[in-house]
Formats: structure tokens, sequence, C-alpha cells
């Protein structure tokens, strides 16, 4: 079957081309380790730390899932792929892709920055999949030949709550090269 199906997309923000290398001045590590325990893990070509509580499942090759006891949900995925680097034209079939199985999805805001020293993109969305409402914050990047995408899923089509968002800004901060 090679019928190819996508969700409207709306974009209400415009992304910039060019990354922010802005330092995160409202975090500091030693406050994260003071309220979480961190737990180290690899994939592919990085590491990353995600609070020892949560629980992890493996899902497809290359795809593990994180859950907290809030109900909320981190996935973080790589996939080969031939293209050199994350540019507009690349993250918008990446959106096409992202949003495909999500009902009435919406592109709240597209943002550029730097993860392990390469170009990336942060995607707020809002949808529903299978009558649950979602608010993801998706981030995507280009290392070493492997797209990585790094979603943080909240069922709602409100904001995620406080513990969540402190816990994605130390999990992003932690990405390094292997």
């Amino acid at each position: 079957d090679d019928d190819v199906t996508t969700a409207p997309i709306n974009v209400t923000e415009e992304p910039t081309d060019e990354p922010t290398d802005e330092p995160d001045d409202d975090w500091d590590d030693d406050d994260w380790d003071d309220e979480f325990d961190l737990e180290e893990h690899s994939m592919v070509g990085i590491y990353y730390s995600v609070p020892s509580e949560w629980t992890s499942k493996d899902g497809d090759e290359n795809t593990i899932y994180f859950y907290t006891d809030y109900g909320d949900m981190l996935m973080v995925k790589a996939n080969s792929c031939a293209y050199g680097q994350m540019d507009s034209s690349f993250h918008s079939s990446y959106i096409v892709g992202l949003s495909s199985g999500i009902d009435d999805c919406e592109v709240l805001s597209t943002s550029t920055l730097k993860i392990c020293g390469v170009n990336a993109y942060q995607d707020i969305l809002i949808g529903n999949l299978s009558g649950i409402d979602l608010y993801t914050n998706s981030y995507c990047f280009i290392l070493d030949n492997y797209l990585y995408s790094v979603s943080f899923v909240t069922m709602t089509d409100e904001v995620q709550c406080d513990e969540f968002d402190e816990a994605e800004d130390a999990i992003i901060d932690s990405i390094r090269k292997r």
C-alpha cells in the first residue's frame, strides 16, 4: 500500500533558520541532582540522562519510552539518515511525518537551538490521538547519520506540569555525543 495520508498542519509561528547558542542560565545541574536521581542511558551515538524513578519500556528498534508516575511520557528515537544536517526543508518533512497520525494537529511554535553542537528544532504541538488530547514538545536533530527525536508528551491540550518541564530542560541539556 503506497498511499500516504498526512494530517493538516497549522503553523502559528514562523521559525528562524538561525539556531540560538544562548546557554540556559536558569538551570543548575546541582539543583537537579538535589531533586532527582539521574540515570544515564545511551542510544546509537548519544548519551542522555532521565530521572531514575521513571519507568522505561523498549519500543521498536532504536526507540525507548519513559513514563512518569503522573502519566507523562518521554520518547527517544533514532533512525538512520543519509541527510547531512537539519535544515528548514528537512524539518518540514519531519513535521509532516510526526503529525501524520495525530488528528487536528496544530504546531503552536517552532524554534531552533543547538544540541550536541548541531542544528536542532524544537516544536510544540497539540492534537488528538485516539480520542486523547496531547500536548507534545518535540526536539529533532541529525548527528552522525542518525535522525534523533526526543519527544515529551502530556495527555492534555494544556501545558505540561512544572516537574515535567524541569525534567525536560535537564534531559535536553544532558544529551551528548558518545
